[in-house]
């Protein structure tokens, strides 16, 4: 290759250190690829239908925003156990073809978790499946961290689902579940119960609504002088 100003000469070639720095060392996409009851069987045109363990749902997500492939717009969905139908006022409801159980549960076998999964009221399911290529991620450093030696010490705030506080904690860190909603301070997973002694200590706080100044402060946590890990599972994982 020669450069336009000096005829002749060859542009000099980036040493190989330095293009093997500039390579990405992740893919782009990070696939959630381990999961045997869990499959995203279809979606499009602002929906998606899921399996569940033995039972199908079909509902809403706002990020879905391209057509469903090889329908046309507005084709019903044929295969669910589950419908989440939409209401124009906000909210929406569940519709069911056959009984189903007010909850069930399923396993995410690669860290041994078996975790349940509940329809609620507003169209979510306790738990969100793309964040385990999070709970691979920090469970193999604390894993790492405490064959050699070392406690590790996770502070999960605005924890939500649970789901990755029991993963760091089968993983065998002691954590702090923190969230302000009532109903997501017994975190759905169960995993933790049947991990025996390989699992850490799992803590679950519940921090009060804003209140106005002057009136009662939050409950302080414990501070730690030794070593900590801030792990960010990402959102609602």
């Amino acid at each position: 290759m020669t450069t336009g100003s000096t005829p002749g000469r060859t542009a000099p070639s980036l040493p190989r250190t330095r293009m093997a720095a500039a390579q990405t060392e992740r893919p782009e996409l990070i696939v959630a690829d381990g999961w045997r009851d869990y499959a995203l069987l279809d979606c499009g045109d602002g929906m998606k239908q899921e399996r569940w363990g033995p039972h199908t749902l079909v509902r809403p997500d706002p990020q879905i925003i391209w057509p469903r492939h090889g329908r046309e717009p507005g084709a019903a969905w044929e295969t669910w156990d589950g419908f989440y139908h939409r209401s124009d006022k906000g909210g929406g409801q569940w519709e069911f073809r056959r009984p189903l159980p007010e909850s069930w549960t399923i396993r995410y076998e690669p860290l041994d978790l078996t975790l349940k999964i509940r329809p609620t009221s507003f169209k979510h399911t306790g738990l969100f499946p793309e964040q385990a290529v999070n709970w691979d991620w920090f469970s193999a450093r604390i894993a790492a961290a405490r064959r050699a030696g070392r406690e590790v010490h996770v502070l999960n705030l605005f924890g939500y689902t649970g789901a990755a506080s029991v993963a760091a904690a089968k993983a065998g860190a002691a954590v702090c579940h923190v969230d302000a909603a009532e109903g997501e301070m017994v975190p759905r997973e169960r995993g933790v119960e049947r991990a025996g002694r390989r699992s850490g200590a799992l803590h679950r706080r519940r921090l009060p609504q804003v209140r106005p100044p002057g009136a009662e402060a939050r409950p302080a946590l414990r501070r730690r002088d030794h070593g900590s890990a801030d792990l960010r599972p990402g959102q609602l994982g």
